[in-house]
């Protein structure tokens, strides 16, 4: 029950409004001591200077407490930025390795066409003889790079 209570009404209270209670009950204290000389209104003083104590520890803590919430939601708002700012320079940088990528795949793609055209172009002098031609090592050497 509490927690909902402070989820739905309490933490959607203004900072200013708990230093406003904290300083009413701070003054309701100091006209109570004064209402307390009075004879008359002495027992109402009393019960009056409790209530404003109550409401100037309340209000007190209610403030430093809104605050350091403050303080923190304002935390949370710059370090979402810089994740966004972060994401963003993924993005960028995934989009690059892609280009990159595909340049390296180009360039394999087109080395092995080059050495399939070199094996083919061979093919007749490594199959005229029995034996290992250079020739067919160096175009072995060339496809394994």
């Amino acid at each position: 029950m509490i927690d909902w209570l402070v989820q739905n009404f309490i933490q959607n209270i203004p900072v200013y409004v708990w230093a406003f209670v904290a300083g009413a009950g701070l003054g309701l204290y100091v006209i109570s001591g004064l209402a307390g000389q009075f004879a008359a209104i002495k027992p109402y003083a009393v019960l009056v200077r409790g209530a404003s104590m109550l409401l100037l520890v309340g209000g007190a803590f209610m403030a430093g407490g809104a605050g350091v919430t403050a303080a923190w939601q304002e935390r949370i708002k710059l370090k979402q930025q810089e994740i966004e700012i972060a994401q963003q320079k993924s993005k960028d940088a995934v989009k690059q390795q892609r280009v990159v990528y595909k340049t390296k795949v180009q360039v394999i793609h087109d080395r092995r066409v080059v050495v399939q055209h070199d094996i083919a172009r061979d093919a007749a002098r490594i199959d005229a003889e029995c034996r290992v031609d250079p020739v067919a090592i160096k175009d072995l050497n060339e496809a394994t790079r």
